[in-house]
């Protein structure tokens, strides 16, 4: 179970977060559990938050990058076996940098799925009533269909 801090009021969830791995284009591997990732080696970003479970795990190695991009390039040189990061904030980063898309596949299998939301403090007066109102915006938007329109516009669905 995630921690929620009290002092945040959430929104309804808009997108999810999908930490899904990142291999060459051709690879066959695919994630399923832990074990999966035996013996390869999983280049991650320092300070990124993965979770426990993947950190603590001891059957593989997690050599250490900056970003993402430095993951990419040591994947394409086969210097690691697979990277991992959310699949549209990597294609993001990785089309923005002029580094062609058709070069990586992602894996079916997320490695965490995370509901994502607009938070304000509660600490702000008008926390309840900035929520409720992009709840409601959201929902017009989701039922009109220009929400889907915006993710197709951007490439996300």
């Amino acid at each position: 179970m995630p921690y929620i801090p009290s002092y945040l009021n959430y929104s309804q969830p808009y997108l999810e977060n999908s930490l899904k791995f990142i291999k060459r284009k051709g690879d066959s591997f695919e994630y399923q559990d832990m074990s999966s990732l035996t013996g390869k080696n999983v280049g991650i970003v320092r300070n990124y938050g993965y979770g426990d479970e993947f950190l603590n795990a001891t059957n593989f190695n997690k050599p250490e990058a900056n970003d993402l991009l430095t993951n990419a390039k040591k994947l394409l040189g086969n210097r690691i076996d697979l990277t991992l990061e959310d699949e549209l904030v990597a294609k993001s980063i990785l089309s923005g940098a002029g580094m062609n898309l058709a070069d990586f596949e992602f894996t079916q299998n997320a490695l965490s799925i995370n509901p994502l939301h607009v938070t304000s403090g509660v600490a702000n007066a008008r926390n309840g009533e900035i929520i409720a109102a992009f709840n409601k915006g959201l929902a017009e938007i989701k039922a009109n269909g220009t929400f889907d329109n915006i993710l197709r516009k951007y490439g996300i669905k």
